[in-house]
């Protein structure tokens, strides 16, 4: 019984580990989208855009309305670097983030149990 409980508890503490870790996403030409579910939030730490003439944005969608949540940080090396904005999205949610002609996108996030 012992042994038991000591491998269940190891089993237990290596899935938090893993689970936990960020992802990463470039975007160019199609859209990523992340469905959030009722017992999760989704962490975005890292959302930048190199070239394009329109700013890149993250979208939430909760109970059909749709709204803007993040503008990306444009990363331009004749300007000083902007500030790079993070946000929590508590699910149920549909994140977002559309494409932007001539742009790539950059995004790092994780989804958590709640």
């Amino acid at each position: 019984m012992k042994r038991f409980f000591v491998l269940l508890s190891v089993t237990g503490f290596a899935g938090a580990i893993f689970a936990g870790d960020f992802k990463s996403a470039i975007i160019t030409t199609s859209a990523l989208t992340i469905k959030v579910p009722d017992d999760q939030i989704l962490h975005i730490r890292n959302f930048t855009q190199e070239g394009g003439n329109e700013r890149g944005v993250v979208t939430v969608t909760i109970n059909n309305q749709t709204v803007n949540v993040l503008n990306a940080a444009i990363i331009d090396t004749t300007v000083p670097p902007e500030i790079i904005n993070q946000i929590v999205i508590a699910g149920p949610a549909t994140v977002t983030v559309p494409p932007i002609p001539s742009a790539t996108l950059f995004i790092s996030f994780r989804k958590e149990q709640d």
